[in-house]
């Protein structure tokens, strides 16, 4: 081993302890397999007080659960994560811009609690994932590859005013209604 190759083997090993009832064996040189002479710690590299650019990490998928311990049973919740509920309502957001998405969403679901409908599915779409960040150079804004905006806020729209009063329970779409781009919407019942 070099002697910059036995300094790096002797900084890793510097918080090394060795197993009870055992001796630390030393470190031998590949050449002549006698102890190598303790090489000084490679210090530690310099932290910059920049930190380096990464490539963005991308988005989380929605988070599903929009109030924990809403009083959906096991039985309903499975139903509908499973898309065996009857879909009596469908919104299709595509290619609507952020407000008028959100817009129609809050006049779609205010209206069918209103009407005592109690599962809807929503359709977002998945984002424009096809293209490649080298296709996107240049381009206008709203051409650019965004994954899927109205899919993420979606959730965040729910769990407000005026929709959080009226929505028990959302789950991600099975592939017959649209898989990842489509969310099945449980409406609480009307009291009174």
């Amino acid at each position: 081993m070099s002697d910059e190759d036995q300094g790096l083997w002797a900084y890793v090993l510097r918080d090394v302890l060795p197993l009870p009832g055992k001796r630390a064996k030393p470190v031998l040189d590949a050449g002549d397999h006698t102890p190598a002479r303790a090489a000084s710690p490679v210090p530690a590299p310099p932290q910059s007080e920049v930190a380096p650019a990464s490539a963005p990490t991308p988005a989380p998928p929605p988070r599903m659960d929009l109030s924990p311990g809403s009083g959906l049973d096991r039985r309903n919740a499975n139903r509908l994560r499973k898309g065996q509920m009857v879909i009596e309502g469908r919104l299709d957001l595509h290619g609507l811009r952020q407000a008028e998405a959100q817009t129609r969403l809050t006049q779609f679901l205010l209206s069918a609690h209103a009407a005592g409908k109690r599962c809807v599915l929503v359709i977002t779409g998945k984002g424009n994932s096809k293209m490649t960040a080298a296709m996107d150079d240049g381009l206008p804004g709203w051409m650019r590859n965004e994954p899927g905006v109205l899919r993420q806020n979606l959730p965040l729209w729910l769990r407000q005013d005026p929709l959080r009063a009226i929505v028990l329970e959302m789950s991600a779409a099975t592939p017959r209604d649209g898989g990842s781009g489509a969310f099945y919407i449980l409406l609480r019942r009307e009291r009174g």
